[in-house]
């Protein structure tokens, strides 16, 4: 069965708390050690003092809307509107400057289901925060059709990351490494 995210939407939250819905699949997402929650809470907190005094929003490790058969739970995303402007509640590829995927053991699967998801529905940055190589791969120019993104930078410790807001984040820095 494939299943819709109306049908979803019906299911019992407590039975699925730790499932998303991916082109019509109950993915069970991966359990959290304790170095992805950090980097995932610190990369929140710290997009979320950067965007004061921007018009957008952002959350973490809550849904967002693909199309009417996924909808994913991104560590951290950055929608391009205020949260009372989201048509849905829940950010659409259309509201939506990036997606950050913080990846220990799920990095495999974050590639191969995630990825080609994000880049189908055209969202125009998703970054791949790599906690055990401690580097952040920065994909842009997605070409939909092929289910990639053309452009892949991978950077490394003392690189600085730009945000579609304008912000340098520096890996180290919202990885926790020490300079």
């Amino acid at each position: 069965h494939r299943w819709t995210r109306a049908e979803w939407s019906e299911l019992d939250p407590d039975a699925y708390r730790h499932c998303e819905l991916i082109d019509g699949d109950i993915i069970d997402m991966a359990a959290m050690a304790a170095p992805h929650a950090l980097a995932t809470d610190h990369i929140h907190e710290r997009f979320t003092l950067s965007l004061q005094g921007v018009d957008a929003c952002c959350g973490s490790q809550t849904p967002i809307i693909i199309d009417d058969y996924s909808e994913p739970e991104p560590d951290v995303w950055v929608a391009r509107v205020p949260r009372f402007a989201l048509r849905l509640g829940k950010p659409t590829p259309d509201e939506l400057s990036l997606v950050v995927e913080v990846a220990d053991s799920s990095l495999r699967s974050d590639r191969r289901l995630k990825v080609p998801l994000y880049a189908r529905a055209a969202l125009p940055m998703v970054w791949i925060v790599d906690v055990t190589d401690r580097t952040i791969e920065v994909l842009t120019d997605p070409v939909p059709s092929e289910l990639r993104y053309a452009s892949s930078v991978r950077h490394t410790a003392t690189d600085a990351v730009v945000a579609p807001w304008g912000v340098e984040f520096r890996v180290d820095d919202l990885l926790f490494q020490r300079r």
